[in-house]
């Protein structure tokens, strides 16, 4: 099922409805709308009077409204909530992490940011090392044009093993009224993509695709029974 309560501090582009109507008709699912939420405004991550006024929104329209606390909070990107930051600084990517921290400990959740890796190449992230080193979590995610076949890999877990990488295919779902979107599944097996997987330790998520189990949820416990601070790092090409 998919069931996600979470807030996404970007503006909604059109694609997004098309997003969750191809993964419904991927997974054959239907997706509980009322769950996501959305926040179009622009906000700043280096006021703290933002962050305020942000915490005190989610719990207007998610806590107050449907009864319940987000389990995850997506900054899309992170450099979009950083006007006039240098990325390169350390104590404006400081202020950036004292946010995530405020907005996971107000409710109890995940906080996870997308952002870039640098040009030069490699899976350093853009900027100052702070970004990654705070992070309970870092995952990888990389896709060179015009394949359609990417990797993901867990860089980093503070509290279980990482290393691991899950090879996903991008694909084309028409929706039937001349629109089509993309959906992001694992590798169908069989093909070299899915040869290069690494599964991540039976013991410490549950299951493999070797043995045939479902790996129905991973969890990523931090010492406080969630995580503290997550990155997506995304790499173009």
């Amino acid at each position: 099922d998919v069931a996600v309560t979470g807030v996404q501090t970007c503006a909604l582009p059109i694609y997004m409805k098309f997003r969750m109507m191809a993964w419904e008709k991927a997974k054959n699912v239907q997706i509980n709308r009322k769950r996501f939420h959305f926040i179009r405004q622009s906000v700043n991550f280096m006021d703290p009077a933002h962050i305020v006024k942000l915490i005190q929104t989610i719990k207007l329209e998610i806590e107050n409204k449907c009864g319940e606390k987000p389990v995850m909070i997506i900054i899309d990107t992170v450099s979009r909530v950083l006007p006039g930051a240098d990325e390169n600084l350390q104590k404006d990517m400081t202020l950036y992490v004292q946010a995530n921290d405020a907005l996971r400990l107000a409710f109890e959740c995940s906080a996870t940011g997308a952002h870039h890796v640098s040009k030069g190449g490699g899976k350093a992230l853009r900027g100052s090392t702070v970004l990654e080193g705070a992070a309970n979590c870092a995952i990888f995610v990389e896709r060179e044009k015009p394949s359609m076949f990417g990797i993901m890999t867990m860089m980093k877990i503070k509290e279980a093993r990482d290393g691991w990488e899950i090879p996903f295919e991008l694909k084309d779902i028409d929706l039937g009224f001349g629109r089509s979107s993309l959906v992001a599944l694992p590798a169908p097996a069989g093909t070299p993509e899915a040869q290069m997987r690494k599964d991540a330790p039976e013991d410490d998520f549950g299951g493999s695709q070797e043995t045939g189990k479902d790996r129905k949820s991973t969890r990523l416990n931090s010492s406080h029974g969630y995580i503290s601070y997550a990155v997506f790092c995304l790499k173009k090409k």
